[in-house]
């Protein structure tokens, strides 16, 4: 789980991670260059589907229980509003950035141009 510290700096700061902080972070568990990518994602589809469909389902039903006993389910109904204000925020003409020709910039490309701006710095975390 990210601690809400690094959660705040990522998202204040619109950027992108890119594969080797989400590995670092804990959101994948596994990073593979492009040309291994197919392979071994269809490598763990094959070991997963060798299992027992029912034992699967009941280690979903698991997780899942043990997730909502955390407030899962609860975080996501309190998110979900707020992702929604925030989409309405976009359509607000204060809301992002002028670009220098007085164009709006999305959050996207704010976050797309932070992340060129690290990989030029050479600041990649």
């Amino acid at each position: 789980e990210m601690h809400h510290r690094k959660a705040r700096e990522i998202l204040f700061e619109s950027r992108f991670v890119d594969a080797q902080e989400a590995l670092e972070l804990g959101y994948v568990n596994q990073v593979f260059s492009k040309d291994r990518l197919e392979e071994e994602s269809m490598a763990y589809a094959a070991r997963v589907a060798a299992n027992d469909p029912f034992q699967l389902r009941m280690i979903k039903l698991a997780i899942n229980q043990m997730q909502d006993a955390q407030g899962f389910s609860q975080h996501i109904q309190g998110a979900f509003p707020l992702y929604n204000l925030s989409s309405i925020g976009e359509s607000d003409p204060g809301y992002t950035l002028e670009t220098p020709d007085g164009r709006r910039r999305p959050m996207v490309q704010r976050a797309f141009d932070n992340y060129e701006a690290r990989q030029k710095s050479g600041h990649n975390g």
